[in-house]
């Protein structure tokens, strides 16, 4: 009982977390869940005071349309949900909770999703909707779902751990380890997503050609800045494609730009970033050679090296840092195509000749590569594991 005080449910209770186990795994992407989540999705949309970006684009992502292509992929009609998922969700980013929580759903199983303890807005109003839906429409999905806050506590990630199918983990190296002391039930899986860290490649010649520089910048301030650089796919590394001349005419464009439309956003550093970007451009410089830094008002700092190194990405940090190099060759980022890779953003290149690049050179990371605007994109293939495939099981035949 002692254990039950310290729970606070913000949906559901302790009698339907009990009860979770009864509930019969459904077929992935059925009628029941496409509904449920788009209903949210027109729950979202409908109200016009919303105006948070992260919630329009979250209740895009579960409108019907995008769940029914989601759906095309998956017609394979042998699947089950695994039963339990159970989801840990990571603080720097506040709706990856409503991502984590539909894959959940739309995989087939049960959700008990334990929330951050830093509340946001947007969770609040993501939160208020599913609870509406639950108490009129989708009174079916009441005893499959269950979200609640609690301190970091082993025992109780103990006896979650014991009651899941599937524990799927988002937060740091840190958290990830201290979630994994909890032993799973042998025939239960883990689908962690720890630390990680992205870079962007821009064709220099395909700047300067661009005809709207703003629209590209808006599009790159979107994939880091919306954030601070906290999201694991918000680029922290630049490589300049092209040669000198025009790297060096592309450079000075882009971060002018970029700087522009930060000061227009009235973008605010806060004092402890400020000083960590500094040092950290200080500690770079001092451990490498021919380093040079530049900041614009220390809302940017650019630490520029001559060959891109693998613990580069030890190196950098968020808020507005960048590590940046230049050449005219693909060969030289792949010192920093490490474990701890996980989105390639470009512009001005063919994605899939880039993909075929990456697999020819055999890297150990990089999972996506998208367009420069893109990077945040949530997708059910991340990380390199595919999330419907693996949150439920295939029933074979001979």
């Amino acid at each position: 009982m002692d254990l039950i005080k310290k729970l606070n449910f913000i949906i559901g209770d302790y009698d339907i977390l009990q009860g979770l186990k009864h509930e019969k795994p459904l077929v992935p992407f059925c009628d029941e869940s496409v509904s449920f989540l788009s209903d949210l999705s027109k729950e979202l949309l409908r109200e016009k005071d919303i105006d948070f970006s992260d919630i329009i684009t979250f209740a895009f992502w579960c409108r019907k349309a995008n769940l029914e292509k989601l759906k095309s992929e998956y017609m394979d009609n042998n699947r089950l949900g695994r039963g339990i998922s159970l989801h840990f969700a990571a603080s720097n980013m506040p709706l990856m909770f409503a991502y984590t929580f539909s894959v959940g759903i739309l995989s087939g199983n049960c959700v008990i999703l334990r929330l951050s303890e830093k509340k946001t807005e947007s969770e609040k109003i993501v939160i208020d909707k599913i609870i509406n839906l639950l108490n009129s429409k989708h009174k079916s999905f009441k005893n499959r779902i269950v979200f609640l806050r609690y301190e970091h506590d082993y025992e109780i990630n103990d006896m979650l751990s014991k009651m899941c199918d599937v524990r799927v983990m988002w937060g740091s190296d840190n958290a990830l380890e201290e979630i994994k002391k909890s032993k799973l039930p042998p025939k239960s899986i883990d689908i962690p997503f720890p630390s990680r860290s992205s870079l962007v490649i821009l064709k220099s010649s395909e700047v300067l050609k661009e005809d709207d520089i703003d629209l590209l910048i808006k599009k790159f301030y979107n994939d880091t800045f919306l954030y601070d650089q906290n999201a694991c796919s918000s680029p922290r590394i630049v490589y300049w494609y092209g040669n000198k001349k025009d790297t060096k005419k592309a450079r000075e464009l882009f971060w002018y730009k970029l700087n522009e439309m930060l000061d227009k956003n009235e973008y605010i550093v806060q004092p402890t970033i400020s000083v960590g970007k500094l040092s950290a451009a200080f500690i770079m410089a001092d451990k490498y050679d021919d380093v040079k830094i530049k900041h614009f008002d220390n809302k940017i700092v650019l630490v520029k090296v001559k060959k891109l190194k693998r613990d580069m990405w030890e190196d950098s940090m968020a808020g507005g840092f960048f590590i940046e190099s230049e050449g005219e060759s693909m060969e030289d980022i792949l010192p920093i195509c490490t474990k701890y890779a996980q989105t390639l953003s470009a512009f001005g290149f063919d994605n899939e000749k880039i993909v075929r690049f990456l697999i020819e050179k055999k890297v150990f990371g990089i999972d996506r590569v998208v367009d420069i605007g893109n990077a945040l994109d949530f997708s059910i293939l991340w990380d390199g594991f595919d999330l419907i495939d693996m949150m439920s099981r295939k029933i074979g035949m001979l």
